[in-house]
């Protein structure tokens, strides 16, 4: 049976990418990374970037986006949320708690 995502749910698939990979506010993930990774479709892929980009979450030059401030904040409380540790140490990702 496939999984349906809402756009918020393809959106929080990409910023997840971007914790999973340590990645760092100002720091970019190019598209070939993402159509490369198992399970992206490009309709989700487009779906979720736009959401994260409409939320400021990401911005977006040429081909690449780059993680925000705000949107590494949510990548990383979503991270911790799902008991999911990425690889970067709990030092370099200090955040404070707010909703999103």
């Amino acid at each position: 049976m496939a999984i349906i995502y809402t756009p918020r749910g393809m959106g929080m698939r990409v910023l997840h990418e971007f914790y999973v990979r340590n990645r760092c506010p100002g720091e970019c993930h190019a598209i070939g990374t993402f159509i490369n990774t198992p399970g992206w479709n490009s309709n989700d892929l487009e779906t979720g970037l736009n959401y994260c980009v409409e939320r400021g979450w990401l911005d977006q030059v040429n081909d690449s986006w780059f993680l925000t401030e705000e949107g590494f904040r949510v990548a990383t409380l979503e991270g911790e949320r799902c008991g999911d540790s990425g690889t970067t140490p709990k030092s370099k990702r200090s955040v404070e708690a707010a909703s999103y």
